[in-house]
C-alpha cells in the first residue's frame, strides 16, 4: 500500500521522506501504549497469517483471542479450519464441537465437521452432520449435495438421487448433481434414467468442462 502523505512541493528539513513512512509504518503495526487488540483484531490478524501459510502464527493469534474471551465461538471456528486444513483432525473436531455448543445453529461448523468424519471414514456422523446443515439451511443445495455423494459412496444409490434431486430444485443448474445422479442410476442399472440425466448435465456444463467429452462417450456406451 502506497502512502501520499507529503505533496511534491513540502520540504523536509530535518527527517527525510523515508524516514517518515517508515515511522508512520511501525504506528500502524505497533499497538499504541496500553491499548489491547480486540477478539475480532486478533481473529483478522490470524486470517492473513493463514492466507501467508504462517499457520502456526495463526493458530497463536487465535489461542491469544479465546484466552482472551473463553466464550468467542469465532475465534474456535477460525483455529479449527486451520487444524482442518493442516489434518489435525482431532484437534479440529474439538475446537468445532465448542463452537457448536456456544452456536447450536452455525451450519459451517457442522459442515466442517461432517467433512472431518468423512475424512477419517466415519460414516453415520458425518450424514448426521449434513442432515443438521439441511435442518439449519433447507435452501443450501450444497448441503444435499454433500450428503448425496455420502450416500452415493456407501451404496445408498436411491436415496443420493434423492438428495440430488433437491439440490437440482434448489439450482436447477447444478452440473455435479446431474453427473453424480446420472452415475448413480447407472450403478443400480437404471440406463434410461442415466442416459437423460446425462443429456441434462451436457445442457448446463460449459464447454470448457473436462467432463463433457466423456459423458458424451458414455452415453454412447449406454446406447444413447
Amino acid at each position: 500500500m502506497k502512502l501520499n502523505l507529503l505533496s511534491k512541493k513540502e520540504k523536509i528539513k530535518q527527517v527525510g521522506v523515508v524516514g517518515i513512512l517508515l515511522l508512520l509504518a511501525v504506528s500502524l503495526l505497533v499497538p499504541a501504549a496500553g491499548y489491547s487488540l480486540t477478539e475480532d483484531e486478533l481473529l483478522k490478524i490470524s486470517k492473513d497469517y493463514f492466507d501467508q501459510k504462517e499457520y502456526d502464527k495463526a493458530i497463536a493469534a487465535c489461542d491469544k483471542a479465546i484466552k482472551m474471551n473463553p466464550y468467542f465461538a469465532n475465534g474456535y471456528y477460525g483455529r479449527g479450519v486451520i487444524f482442518t486444513y493442516r489434518e489435525q483432525f482431532d484437534k479440529a473436531l474439538a475446537d468445532f464441537n465448542i463452537v457448536l455448543q456456544l452456536e447450536p445453529q452455525n451450519a459451517g461448523a457442522y459442515t466442517f465437521r461432517a467433512s472431518i468424519y468423512r475424512a477419517k471414514g466415519q460414516f453415520e456422523p458425518a450424514l448426521a452432520d449434513y442432515g443438521q446443515v439441511i435442518r439449519i439451511q433447507p435452501q443450501n443445495a450444497e448441503a444435499y449435495m454433500n450428503r448425496a455423494a455420502l450416500l452415493q459412496l456407501n451404496g445408498s444409490q436411491e436415496l443420493a438421487i434423492a438428495d440430488f434431486n433437491s439440490a437440482i430444485r434448489i439450482n436447477p443448474q447444478y452440473t455435479e448433481a446431474y453427473l453424480h445422479k446420472a452415475l448413480a442410476y447407472e450403478a443400480l442399472g437404471r440406463k434410461p434414467e442415466a442416459i437423460e440425466t446425462y443429456r441434462q448435465y451436457l445442457r448446463y456444463a460449459p464447454p470448457s468442462d473436462p467432463d463433457v467429452e466423456k459423458v458424451k462417450k458414455q452415453i454412447q456406451v449406454l446406447g444413447g
